[in-house]
């Protein structure tokens, strides 16, 4: 009898225990889904922002090949010629306002005009200049108002002097361990003579790893906080300026396995916390 009722409750216990591993194993292969979805969004939402600068950059250049033989007061023709710009511009920054702004002294750079003699540029041109195209079209005029105001906006805010190095203190109140990674990262990009993306993508993992940690806490003030400390452009060894966000974006391809896809998505949460 008794050995009945332990077969009895063999039976009730074993399907009752593979239906649980089963509970179990789909919830965590919906789990890595959705993790697989956020990762391919962040690169996808990643390499739409790379295009968008590269086009920003060449409708600058192209501008600039253009007013070069124009006088300043050819209104007409720069505006017109200016216009791809003026878009192009504000499409990136629907995408991603800190990248517009890491690109607005780019736009906002010495053009040449009147076959070098003399220059201006654009952020000034077009606030000083656009009540011309009133006279046309009053919506016009207000096209280009919205984008000088958006552009004094973004100049103000955009990096100049705030170039961080490795002696720079960090905000206060981060996390012990986070702050730690950040030191790490700028230390490496201010004693490296020559720019490795590998190497000052690896240098990025610590505070990347931390933090990832502290995401999963889910305190949004704090991250935050960490999100705008890190996204501090760095001056390097090698002469030039490390943009995190922009860094990752244009060199985490260079990588391979998982470590793209979490350099990615980083980045996207960088992006949208520091705003």
């Amino acid at each position: 009898m008794k050995k009945l009722m332990a077969l009895m409750l063999v039976a009730v216990m074993v399907p009752c225990a593979f239906a649980q591993n089963a509970q179990e194993k789909a919830k965590a292969g919906a789990f890595q889904k959705a993790l697989s979805q956020s990762a391919a969004k962040a690169a996808t939402s990643s390499q739409k922002v790379a295009q968008l600068k590269k086009d920003l950059e060449n409708n600058v250049k192209a501008f600039a090949e253009f007013a070069y033989r124009q006088q300043y007061s050819d209104y007409s023709y720069l505006f017109q010629a200016l216009d791809d710009v003026r878009v192009s511009y504000i499409e990136l920054r629907k995408v991603s306002v800190a990248a517009a702004r890491e690109m607005v002294n780019t736009v906002n750079q010495e053009i040449k005009i009147n076959n070098g003699k003399n220059s201006i540029r654009i952020a000034n041109y077009v606030r000083m200049e656009s009540c011309v195209l009133g006279s046309t079209s009053q919506r016009e005029m207000q096209l280009w108002d919205d984008w000088s105001n958006m552009l004094e906006v973004d100049l103000k805010a955009a990096p100049k002097k705030g170039v961080v190095t490795a002696d720079t203190p960090l905000a206060e109140g981060l996390p012990r361990d986070f702050a730690y990674g950040v030191e790490g990262f700028r230390s490496f990009v201010g004693n490296s003579q020559k720019m490795n993306a590998n190497w000052v993508l690896q240098s990025m993992m610590t505070a990347m790893d931390t933090f990832n940690a502290y995401k999963k806490k889910g305190n949004v003030e704090q991250l935050e906080a960490m999100a705008k400390e890190f996204v501090k452009p760095v001056q390097s060894g090698w002469g030039g300026t490390v943009y995190p966000v922009a860094f990752i974006i244009n060199h985490a391809c260079e990588l391979y396995g998982p470590v793209q896809y979490d350099l990615l998505q980083f980045a996207s949460d960088l992006d949208a916390l520091s705003r």
